[in-house]
């Protein structure tokens, strides 16, 4: 709950006055934190699955990337709006920014329930429509109907923190993200070593704890304490409201989606290797997880020190912004990836089932030594993409996400198992072209948008 309303302006005012480095570093370090310690839970989550069996670490891997891409569409409302909201902050429109706030809310709450209740009857024929394997729906339909579930509260939730990250109020979520893994980990431990369930049982902690978190952003959302107070009166989203909330999130969402798609069509190509391959891939993807959220996470204070100061009229400091946080990146991406290598023999060991091989360790190995860089280039598009959110450039996201998908990815691939006898290790090398080369196309389109908005000032948006 908010019981000092000036908090926000505080917050509002630091990030328009103090020092870009130190206000990065503010936003950032909170979630900083959250996302080592959300790495930690995947990485408890990972030693519980895998505690059941390799097979069901296939099945948690693929069916969580097609949750990805259900979700893509609350992230996407979730990031444009946090943009509108945080430009009416910046440019002391609190009215607006209320206003805005309360038509993001509410949409994503209708769209949570349509997903709800068209995904959960149709779970299966959806999963065959994806040529998801048979293996993997027979080990994890349940598992997926009630991540559909989790997927509705997901949705709002994203909203929830991107609202709450437009204010630059970051601590909060870290507090509250904090309270929701813990629940989420107990549950699991309780339900998989203590009561000896299934994977079912894993998303069903999941879903519960996600919905302490809905319940939490109800709270704080409808209290009256806070001056962003959302109001049922807001409940009949008005065209005026929606369209430009509308015009700038679906090209992130169709961005999102398109390229979650792309990784279940890559899982799909990837089955003709075998499950075996499917659960080293996402063992090799998880190691240097930490550190990889870690390096990408300055991407979070991008667009609303950006939207803030853009609101504000101070175009030339949010230019500032996007060089300090691609180097905070940058410094931590190298740094995952020579740990990641060290720390490799050490941590393997315990995310692998207890009968694992030494063949089964080797292959990990093999695609790993591809993966670990996309720490590093992953951090690269994260930063880049956001800064083009801040400037609500966002078809560039989406232009971005695409030419990943099916230039550097699924074409890549392809050609790996039509053309090469390279067999499994050619989905690592595959990943390892594909966020390579974005980085670099990511880096040339900033280093041309900001000779632009130097050459032609109007090239910078201004507008709320």
């Amino acid at each position: 709950m908010n019981k000092n309303p000036s908090r926000e302006l505080e917050i509002r005012k630091f990030i328009l006055e103090e020092k870009l480095w130190k206000v990065i570093l503010y936003i950032t370090a909170p979630l900083a934190i959250y996302s080592l310690f959300n790495h930690l839970y995947g990485f408890i989550d990972m030693i519980i699955v895998a505690y059941i069996g390799n097979t069901q670490i296939a099945s948690v891997a693929i069916l969580s990337e097609i949750q990805t891409m259900i979700t893509a569409f609350g992230a996407g409302i979730a990031s444009g709006g946090a943009v509108i909201v945080a430009r009416h902050i910046g440019a002391n429109r609190l009215e607006e920014a209320k206003k805005n706030a309360s038509t993001v809310f509410f949409l994503a709450v209708y769209v949570s329930l349509m997903i709800i209740l068209i995904l959960v009857p149709t779970a299966k024929p959806f999963l065959e429509l994806l040529q998801t394997p048979k293996d993997i729906i027979d080990n994890g339909l349940g598992y997926f109907i009630v991540q559909i579930i989790t997927t509705g509260f997901i949705t709002i939730n994203s909203v929830f923190i991107g609202l709450e990250k437009a204010k630059g109020n970051t601590q909060k979520i870290l507090r509250l993200n904090i309270i929701i893994m813990t629940i989420k980990l107990i549950l699991s431990v309780i339900f998989v070593y203590g009561l000896g369930l299934g994977i079912v049982w894993i998303s069903i902690a999941t879903m519960i704890a996600q919905a302490f978190l809905t319940l939490f952003a109800f709270m704080i959302l409808f209290n009256k304490n806070n001056i962003f107070r959302i109001t049922f009166s807001e409940t009949k989203l008005q065209w005026q409201n929606v369209k430009p909330i509308l015009m700038l999130s679906l090209p992130i969402f169709l961005g999102r989606f398109i390229f979650s798609t792309g990784r279940v069509i890559i899982n799909a190509m990837a089955a003709v290797y075998g499950t075996v391959v499917l659960s080293a891939f996402s063992i090799a993807q998880k190691i240097g997880g930490g550190g990889a959220t870690l390096a990408s996470v300055w991407e979070e204070a991008v667009p609303t020190v950006v939207s803030q100061n853009m609101g504000n009229n101070q175009s030339e400091r949010a230019k500032k912004v996007y060089p300090i946080a691609l180097f905070y990146g940058v410094t931590v991406g190298v740094l995952t990836v020579s740990y990641a290598f060290l720390l490799f023999n050490q941590i393997v060991p315990l995310i692998v089932n207890k009968d694992t091989t030494p063949e089964f360790i080797h292959m990990v190995f093999r695609l790993f030594r591809w993966e670990v860089f996309s720490k590093l280039t992953g951090a690269i598009i994260a930063i880049t993409l956001s800064m083009f959110y801040g400037f609500r450039h966002t078809r560039i996201s989406m232009a971005m996400n695409i030419i990943r998908l099916f230039v550097f990815r699924i074409p890549v691939l392809w050609a790996f198992q039509t053309f090469t006898t390279i067999g499994f290790e050619s989905i690592g090398m595959t990943m390892f072209i594909s966020n390579t080369t974005t980085a670099v196309v990511a880096l040339i389109l900033a280093l041309v948008f900001y000779t632009k908005m130097r050459n032609n000032p109007s090239q910078v948006t201004t507008h709320i």
